[in-house]
């Protein structure tokens, strides 16, 4: 299977890149430089736009602002405008799968007892706006088999 995943200097992105590329041929984006083994390709991205995702099965996309980089418009409309742009050329090559880290925080910032899928979404800041933004966007495309997780 041949992979790509967003978010190449992140925890998520690396975990996920180290456990996947021996069985899998695991291509890491990012935008700045990343060291990975010999195995896992890191292609730099200064935009989604650049890369051809034709013949890839799966998109897994960990890229994200923190929380307090979304307080800067300019950073979230990019990171939504990106987002969409990156599930759109999915779509167009037709990856098989696409899976979106989400966030709890879209639960807002008070979280106690159990949380699952019915308990109700409370968006209080730009970064539960963006993360809710892209949920919905994946929702809305029936053709493109699509993963959101929470984390």
């Amino acid at each position: 299977m041949s992979i790509y995943i967003t978010g190449g200097n992140g925890l998520i992105c690396g975990r996920l890149a180290q456990k996947l590329c021996d069985t899998n041929d695991v291509i890491v984006l990012s935008r700045n430089v990343t060291n990975y083994p010999k195995n896992i390709k890191s292609v730099i991205v200064k935009n989604y736009s650049d890369i051809n995702l034709d013949k890839h099965d799966t998109v897994i996309h960990t890229a994200s602002p923190n929380h307090s980089k979304c307080e800067n418009l300019s950073i979230f409309n990019s990171y939504v405008d990106d987002t969409k742009r990156l599930i759109k050329k999915s779509l167009d090559a037709q990856v098989a799968n696409f899976i979106f880290t989400s966030s709890t925080r879209i639960y807002g910032d008070n979280l106690k007892g159990s949380i699952d899928e019915m308990t109700p979404i409370v968006i209080d800041d730009n970064y539960s706006i963006m993360k809710h933004e892209i949920e919905k966007t994946l929702l809305n495309c029936n053709s493109l088999n699509s993963c959101i997780v929470r984390i």
